[in-house]
C-alpha cells in the first residue's frame, strides 16, 4: 500500500491485498517451521561448548577493577585506570581519556551556570 500513491492504484487492489497476505503468511510459516530445528541446534551447540573460564573474573581481577574505581580517585584517574586494566590501552590514551573526562566536566560546569542563570529569569511561555 506504501507504493499506491507513487506507481496508483494496482487494477484489482482486493486481489492485490490477498496475493501479499498470502505471501505473508507463507513467510512466516517458513519461519516458524525453521524455528525448532535451529533452537536446538543453538541448545546443542551451547551445551557441547567447554567453558573456558573466561567469563569469571578472579578475586584479584575484581579486586583491582573496584581499586580503579574508588570514589576516592578523582574522575579522570578512574577512567584512565579502569581504561588501561580493563582494556589493556596503552598510556596515549590515557591522556586522551583523561582530557574527554575534564571536556566532559566543564560541560557539565557550564550546563549548572546555565541552569543557576536562568533560575533568576523565568522563561517566557507562548
Amino acid at each position: 500500500m506504501k507504493q499506491w500513491p507513487r506507481d496508483g492504484l494496482p487494477a484489482n487492489p482486493g486481489g492485490w491485498v490477498v496475493a501479499v497476505a498470502r505471501r505473508r503468511a507463507v513467510d512466516h510459516l517458513r519461519r516458524e517451521s525453521a524455528r525448532a530445528g535451529k533452537e536446538r541446534e543453538a541448545v546443542q551447540e551451547w551445551a557441547a561448548a567447554e567453558p573456558d573460564g573466561s567469563a569469571v573474573a578472579d578475586d584479584d581481577e575484581l579486586a583491582l577493577l573496584f581499586a580503579c574505581c574508588h570514589p576516592a580517585l578523582d574522575a579522570a584517574s578512574r577512567v584512565t585506570l579502569t581504561l588501561r586494566v580493563v582494556c589493556g590501552l596503552p598510556a596515549a590514551s590515557d591522556r586522551a581519556a583523561a582530557s574527554a573526562v575534564r571536556a566532559d566536566r566543564r560541560s557539565a560546569d557550564r550546563a549548572g551556570q546555565a541552569e543557576d542563570s536562568r533560575r533568576g529569569h523565568p522563561v517566557a511561555r507562548a
